[in-house]
This record gives C-alpha cells, sequence and structure tokens, in this order.
C-alpha cells in the first residue's frame, strides 16, 4: 500500500474514532418510549424500554459511517484534515509545525491544499507577530488563487 493511501486509512480512522467518542458521549441516557416512528411501519411489536433508542443510535451510526466513507475517500477533505491534523493533533513547537508545513508545501501542487497550508502558515505566523511573513502568505494566496483562476476562465 503506498505510504498516502496509509495515512488516508490512519487519518480516516482517526476521524472514526474521534466522531464516535464524541457521538457516545453526547448520547442521551435511558428509555425512550415516546418516538414509535423508529419502529417499522406497521409493527405489532411494542417497544421495550430502550428500543427506540438503540434504533436511533444504529440508524445515527449507520448514517455517520456513510458519512465518515465518503470523506475518506475525498481527497479535497482528507487532504485538509491533514494540513489541520499536522498542526493540532499533536501538541508541537510551531517550528516543528511551521517546517513541516512549508515541506509541505514546497511539495504540493493542488491549489485547495497549498491554500489550506499557507492560511495555516498565515495563522501561526500571525500568533508569533511575524508580520512580514503573515503579509508574504496572503500576498501568495492572491498571486497564486488569480493565476488559478485565469487559467480556469481559459477553458
Amino acid at each position: 500500500m503506498k505510504r498516502n493511501a496509509k495515512l488516508a486509512v490512519l487519518v480516516c480512522l482517526m476521524v472514526t474514532a474521534t466522531v464516535l467518542v464524541g457521538y457516545a458521549v453526547a448520547q442521551e441516557r435511558g428509555p425512550h418510549h415516546s418516538d414509535s416512528k423508529w419502529l417499522p411501519p406497521g409493527s405489532p411489536h411494542k417497544p421495550e424500554p430502550g428500543q427506540i433508542l438503540e434504533i436511533k443510535k444504529i440508524s445515527e451510526f449507520t448514517g455517520a459511517m456513510g458519512h465518515l466513507t465518503r470523506m475518506c475517500f475525498d481527497s479535497e477533505t482528507i487532504g485538509v484534515m491533514a494540513v489541520g491534523a499536522l498542526k493540532d493533533d499533536i501538541r508541537r513547537k510551531d517550528e516543528a509545525i511551521i517546517k513541516d508545513l512549508e515541506e509541505q508545501l514546497a511539495k504540493v501542487k493542488t491549489q485547495g491544499l497549498r491554500n489550506a497550508i499557507r492560511l495555516t502558515l498565515k495563522d501561526i505566523y500571525k500568533r508569533q507577530g511575524e508580520n512580514e511573513k503573515v503579509i508574504a502568505h496572503i500576498k501568495a494566496l492572491i498571486a497564486e488563487n488569480d493565476k488559478a483562476l485565469r487559467t480556469e476562465k481559459k477553458k
């Protein structure tokens, strides 16, 4: 498996775990009988305590998994999430984050990911008070996107 594919799978697993833990913590506890829409139409069964809640959980979980699956195969979304992960997932010094992002900026060719990297770098430099670097990244964003827009209009 290629390194990028492994990274995408790893990011998807991390996102899935994060969503599931958040989902589990946010769930209401206890039986709920009033919402019979979760039972199959014409069901002769009277719901047991907690049964509707379980059906709701399964339905919501299935929807979340479908969303996560679509997200994992959306390169733009995963790329932007990975840029955010480089910055936020592990507590590191700004200099280490900047180094990683600048290295990625030198390699990445797609405009959306370049924008995500530059915006992240801009925020870090702004937090550090390095105004010249903030301005440099803003100007680069303008120039790169202008070029991309002009190229699209020619098509």
